[in-house]
């Protein structure tokens, strides 16, 4: 391998070979292949480098500014092969540090010279820096400081400004809709201040990404919250001291400039806005684009549709693609950074409340403006991390920066979302006629259409499900719900205030606004009537929570929070039963029923009205019911009174037997009809539909076989 690399390096230099981009780019993946010998080949890997650097010398870069090449585009190939050699580059270095260790400097002013005679592009210039950082590691934590300085400073300098501690004007001057068509009309482009901005934000994220001590951020996290004994103070110190911020340095402007450029991009959003960047032709790049559109599609005729209107996009409409993922790639990015940074300074981000009352000041700014998928994008990337992460002494602070925003938009969106989806359920044999029909169709409007309601169904059903999960966050923040935990004492209470409603309480308590508390309610039961599986799984759990913490007996909630939920969950899990989408989800809606009745059904007023509500079902009947499961020392039979309570009324049977063609339940009643056996036949055809004919094992498996044939 390494002669003909030797060859090949001195053709390359007399002339001898001349390769097109793409070939170029198939020669640097084979490059990259052999990256693994160096393991047991250390001086390989250099050679590999140096060969790939004289590729890169041979392709010019065409555009410095330009934004990277994603996907298959045959419009710039060139720069394409520039990307993937160094992406090869990178791979080499992170497999085999060690061996390029010694050769850092080197590398580094290779880098250096590209940068200067600006023969490097911005997505170029990242990846190579990912690469510096992955061949310095070895040399321990003041070196990759060292090679983060030399990397970052020149980003620090160009949008923030150290005599005032604030992100330079520039930044906001940039994300107006002025400043999209001020330049460079003819072209239809952005300027190359916008792609610097762009390539300097991807290049922050990249760094801290790859930089990150141990790759691990449990490691990180178990560091934080370990509270050092009298026994072992000195480990402690050792082990926070394994864990050294390497961005330390650079924590301060990277908030304020992700923070700053996250409040932007959200303004571009605003009605006002808006109408601006509709009269200067933008208002498309405010929309999904159709590579997002095609995400969500099944493989069929609207994805090939989708994928195909993106590139007529591209090519007619260049302006409106750029904006689009730059304001994409700044939220994201600037989301992820400050991501990072609780990875990296855990302990001082987390203990500091005036880095939260920031956060929480982005967060909450035009909220009610963005779509679904951007809110969905801001949980999923920033949210949830961040709270999953956060130790208990904090969990108050970042609860409540980061909750109390976003939990009554998220209320209002899913409610407004699924009752707009419950009405167009009546149209739904139109559309599926208009979706028989696209093979003989080519009306354009009609795929964008259907299209479009796809993408806005996921997206709902999305975010129904980020709705969840803070729910889950909120009552069982460390996992414990559900789960048996190891105690002293035995006592209902005490497990009770473990098993979920101690972090409800306590969440409870902490909140400024009593309407929020009153909102999350409202959100468990909303959540358990939508016709999305885990969504309903996960607020029976934020349920469950409510049910513990009522029982408890604490002076801060008094005694009115059974009274105020009980009946809206009963309510709720009757009509999630109801469903034939939660058949698997049927035990645990009768736990949890079972659970509101053995707690509070004789204290609180409401269950006892929920109850009566279900057809069939008396005073008495409930009464009775009530003492035969106070009697029960089995939890399987107290859910089996309650499953068999519920189905006294003549409708809820009939939802059960499934006699009626509407609907479907999901509560489900045994028959001792007999199995087949063998090949003989006994309780009907297996052709008729017959409800007693069951089928054996191996009637089910050749039945598989006969389709596989």
């Amino acid at each position: 391998v390494m002669k003909a690399l030797v060859l090949t390096d001195q053709s390359s230099q007399s002339g001898g070979i001349r390769l097109g981009p793409q070939s170029l780019a198939q020669y640097a993946k084979m490059l990259e292949c052999f990256g693994r010998i160096g393991l047991v080949r250390p001086n390989l890997p250099p050679l590999l480098v140096k060969n790939l650097f004289d590729l890169l010398g041979t392709l010019s870069a065409e555009d410095v500014s330009a934004p990277p090449v994603r996907g298959k585009s045959r419009v710039k190939s060139t720069q394409l092969a520039r990307q993937k050699i160094c992406s090869a580059m990178l791979n080499i270095c992170a497999t085999v540090p060690e061996a390029l260790n010694p050769h850092l400097e080197p590398l580094a002013e290779q880098v250096e010279s590209l940068r200067s005679t600006n023969n490097l592009t911005g997505a170029e210039r990242g990846t190579l820096a990912e690469a510096l950082l992955a061949v310095a590691t070895p040399s321990g934590p003041e070196r990759v400081t060292q090679v983060l300085d030399w990397l970052l400073t020149p980003v620090k300098n160009r949008w923030y400004s150290v005599e005032t501690g604030q992100v330079l004007p520039l930044v906001a001057n940039l994300a107006t809709p002025e400043s999209f068509v001020a330049q460079q009309q003819e072209q239809e482009q952005l300027s190359n201040v916008h792609w610097d901005l762009f390539h300097d934000v991807q290049l922050l994220e990249r760094c801290m990404r790859r930089c990150l001590q141990g790759g691990s951020a449990q490691a990180v996290q178990k560091v934080v919250q370990e509270a050092p004994s009298a026994q072992g103070e000195q480990q402690q110190q050792q082990k926070q001291q394994q864990f050294v911020c390497l961005i330390s340095e650079h924590i301060e402007w990277s908030i304020l400039l992700a923070t700053e450029m996250h409040r932007l991009v959200r303004q571009i959003f605003t009605p006002r806005l808006q109408s601006q960047m509709a009269s200067v032709h933008l208002a498309e790049s405010l929309r999904p684009s159709w590579e997002e559109y095609a995400a969500s599609l099944k493989p069929g005729k609207l994805k090939e549709f989708a994928l195909e209107q993106g590139q007529n996009e591209i090519m007619t409409q260049l302006k409106v693609v750029s904006v689009r993922n730059w304001l994409r790639v700044l939220r994201d990015a600037s989301l992820n950074i400050i991501n990072l940074v609780s990875l990296h300074a855990s302990e001082m981000m987390y203990s500091n409340p005036s880095i939260a009352e920031k956060v929480q000041t982005v967060i909450s700014a035009d909220l009610e403006t963005q779509r679904d998928d951007q809110v969905r994008a801001m949980i999923l990337l920033f949210v949830r991390p961040v709270l999953s992460r956060c130790p208990a002494q904090f969990r108050q602070i970042w609860f409540q920066a980061l909750v109390a925003p976003i939990l009554p938009d998220l209320c209002r969106r899913v409610e407004l979302g699924w009752t707009t989806a419950g009405t167009n359920k009546v149209s739904s044999s139109s559309v599926t006629t208009s979706s028989e029909a696209l093979d003989t169709s080519s009306d354009v409007s009609t795929y964008a259409t259907l299209v479009a309601e796809a993408y806005s169904e996921r997206s709902l059903r999305e975010i129904s499900r980020e709705l969840g999960s803070i729910l889950e966050l909120i009552v069982a923040p460390d996992g414990t719900l559900g789960r048996r935990t190891k105690t002293a004492s035995t006592s209902d209470t005490d497990k009770d205030a473990i098993a979920g409603g101690k972090h409800l309480i306590d969440w409870m308590c902490s909140q400024r606004d009593v309407q929020i508390a009153q909102i999350a309610i409202q959100a468990g039961t909303l959540a358990m009537k939508i016709d999305d599986l885990e969504t309903v799984s996960k607020a029976i759990l934020f349920c469950r929570g409510l049910v513990a913490a009522a029982s408890v007996q604490d002076p801060r909630i008094g005694e009115g929070l059974a009274e105020s939920c009980g009946g809206e969950i009963v309510f709720a899990a009757v009509t999630a039963l109801s469903k034939s989408l939660n058949s698997s989800l049927q035990a645990e809606l009768l736990c949890l029923i079972c659970e509101v009745l053995t707690k509070h059904a004789r204290t609180t007023k409401s269950v006892v009205h929920a109850m009566l509500c279900i057809p069939g079902i008396t005073e008495n009947v409930l009464v009775n019911t009530l003492e035969e499961i106070s009697k029960c020392r089995s939890d399987k039979k107290a859910i089996g009174l309650v499953k068999k309570l519920l189905l006294l009324g003549e409708e809820l049977k009939i939802l059960a037997t499934g006699d009626t063609k509407k609907t479907i339940s999901a509560i489900q009643i045994p028959t001792n009809s007999k199995r087949r056996q063998g090949g003989g036949v006994s309780g009907g055809n297996p052709g008729n539909n017959d409800p007693t004919t069951s089928w054996t094992e191996n009637e089910v498996h050749a039945g598989f076989q006969l389709f596989s044939q």
